[in-house]
């Protein structure tokens, strides 16, 4: 049997061993982009010199989060028995849309399985191989709202994730509390959040556990300009497309200066940066853009 043929075969038992993942119960309450391209995987089944790890991370995360610890137990020894199979001397990737594949309620991804996500955590402390790769929002259809953009600034607060806290506390304390044009929400329903995304010239999205995160690709797919705001910055295709046309990148050191910052960006730049937004959001970033991109380059 040569090589093709030993991956192919292998691909075929490594989807069959997954499989449990994406009809389990808690895959059917917790959506993400990993399904469209597992599905968009099936239909066209790409042949590849590695083997594509199918597991459904966000569902697996899932479980961690909201079921007893029987069941976490349980899932964490089917993990274990599926790392346990893979062989050494083939090379395996996953998708993952959050660092869950590298959470310590589960065993360690073997070095030969590489990552494509958003942003990892500390696998690529340990050997572990991750690529960066755009993020397709939750909502794929936009619901556009005709508003005009009336908002100077948005930020809706989730989480306390590194710059998150800091951010927040200049933001919605006594510190930062009432800057002119700027409009900071609290638990409001996903679809006034999109409604406010519509309304806003400029959203601040920063980083959390992950480098990369979905509200930058939300505030684009509603026409609001991503502030950016993390300890560093790795953003994909870099070397194709130039970020700080799209973004707004801001250190999380100069929290306290974004009022400024954002005030002195002209109205010019800003219309330059809203439309090649949707000309990266067209090109870029969309399921069978980003599967086709990933399982190209997962071949290469």
């Amino acid at each position: 049997m040569d090589t093709l043929d030993k991956i192919q075969k292998e691909q075929e038992r490594v989807i069959e061993i997954c499989r449990f993942t994406w009809t389990m119960k808690a895959a059917t309450e917790a959506f993400s982009f990993e399904r469209d391209i597992y599905y968009w995987y099936l239909h066209f089944r790409p042949h590849c010199k590695k083997v594509y790890l199918p597991l459904n991370w966000t569902g697996i995360w899932h479980i961690v989060q909201n079921y007893p610890k029987q069941n976490v137990d349980e899932l964490k020894e089917l993990i274990s028995e599926i790392y346990n199979s893979l062989e050494s001397k083939i090379p395996y990737f996953t998708i993952a849309s959050e660092v869950h594949c590298n959470e310590q309620s589960f065993p360690r991804l073997p070095l030969n399985v590489q990552v494509y996500g958003p942003g990892y955590n500390d696998g690529e402390d340990y050997g572990v191989t991750c690529h960066q790769i755009a993020l397709v929002p939750f909502h794929r259809n936009a619901i556009y709202f005709n508003y005009k953009r009336d908002i100077f600034c948005s930020y809706f607060i989730t989480g306390e994730y590194r710059c998150r806290k800091r951010l927040n506390d200049f933001l919605y304390g006594n510190e930062g509390h009432g800057y002119d044009g700027f409009v900071v929400t609290y638990r409001i329903p996903f679809i006034l959040y999109c409604e406010l995304l519509s309304r806003s010239i400029f959203a601040l999205t920063p980083r959390g556990t992950n480098i990369g995160v979905y509200r930058l690709y939300e505030a684009l797919q509603y026409g609001a300009i991503p502030v950016y705001i993390s300890d560093k910055f790795s953003l994909p295709y870099s070397d194709e497309v130039e970020w700080n046309k799209i973004a707004v990148l801001i250190n999380q050191n100069d929290i306290e200066k974004i009022p400024d910052i954002l005030r002195k960006i002209s109205a010019a730049r800003i219309r330059k940066m809203q439309d090649y937004g949707k000309w990266f959001m067209q090109n870029y970033v969309r399921t069978d853009k980003i599967s086709e991109r990933l399982f190209a380059h997962a071949n290469s």
